[in-house]
């Protein structure tokens, strides 16, 4: 596994995914775990994907899967599958702020899993 190749695409897929995910769950703290849940499925499936233009396709198809699994477990209180309706955030500062954040949180994810995926 290449990590630079990984940590640049979870660099640039995770604000897409993010968005992604809120605009179908409206809640901040649900989209977190299922974007997190996205990147572990993903990275332990890294050496499969074929072609790397096609990551956030995946990571989508990942995600879309695990919705369904929350909805359907009840976890979720409600899900709104209809992009339109659900203003993201008051202001693009408060979002690039909260990104950042998330981005620290992916990357030490990221290297852990590196770790654990290289020692055992």
């Amino acid at each position: 596994m290449d990590y630079p190749d990984l940590e640049y695409l979870c660099d640039r897929t995770w604000p897409l995914l993010f968005k992604y995910v809120y605009y179908r769950v409206n809640n901040v703290d649900d989209t977190n775990d299922i974007v997190q849940e996205t990147y572990l499925r993903a990275i332990k499936n890294f050496e499969n994907v074929r072609d790397k233009k096609f990551f956030l396709l995946y990571l989508k198809s990942i995600a879309r899967n695990i919705m369904i699994d929350k909805y359907r477990e009840k976890k979720i209180s409600d899900i709104y599958f209809n992009e339109m309706n659900v203003e993201m955030f008051s202001d693009n500062v408060m979002l690039e702020e909260y990104v950042v954040n998330q981005k620290r949180k992916i990357a030490f994810i990221l290297a852990y899993c590196l770790y654990l995926k290289n020692t055992g």
